[in-house]
């Protein structure tokens, strides 16, 4: 039996993106990022050996880890989690998984920064960031 694997369904690719990156930032302003660079630095290194074996696995783990936390901010972001095959596999390119991968890193900062002790410092400084933006609507920003 073939083993079902996991993917990134991106409806708004640039926007998943941008909100990776303002989530980032944002940990990095609060000050709230030990945690999520631990939980992240294997993502980045299999980015860095750009293995596409090995990218593909590590992007596995993490999409196990919070795949029920992406899922719960697809209204915002637009990413969802589905089933692909094997023949899936065969087709990504290593760039589709590097930019998936780089999203998840956004998302581990989300989420360990949402269970820390500057939780409301950080949906503040990350509203902050997505607002000035301009990319992100009002009612976007309300979902936060």
């Amino acid at each position: 039996m073939e083993e079902t694997r996991q993917e990134l369904q991106i409806r708004y690719e640039e926007k998943a993106l941008k909100v990776a990156e303002f989530a980032k930032k944002a940990a990095e302003m609060t000050h709230t990022v030990y945690t999520a660079k631990q939980k992240s630095q294997k993502a980045l290194d299999a980015i860095r050996i750009h293995d596409k074996v090995v990218m593909w696995n590590t992007l596995q783990e993490y999409l196990q880890e919070y795949s029920n936390f992406i899922n719960s901010t697809s209204l915002i972001t637009g990413l969802r989690l589905y089933k692909v095959d094997h023949r899936f596999y065969e087709q990504v390119t290593v760039e589709d998984i590097e930019k998936q991968l780089c999203i998840v890193v956004g998302y581990i900062y989300v989420r360990e920064a949402a269970g820390s002790a500057a939780k409301a410092t950080f949906k503040s400084c990350l509203k902050s960031l997505m607002k000035k933006s301009g990319e992100f609507t009002d009612a976007d920003l309300a979902l936060l």
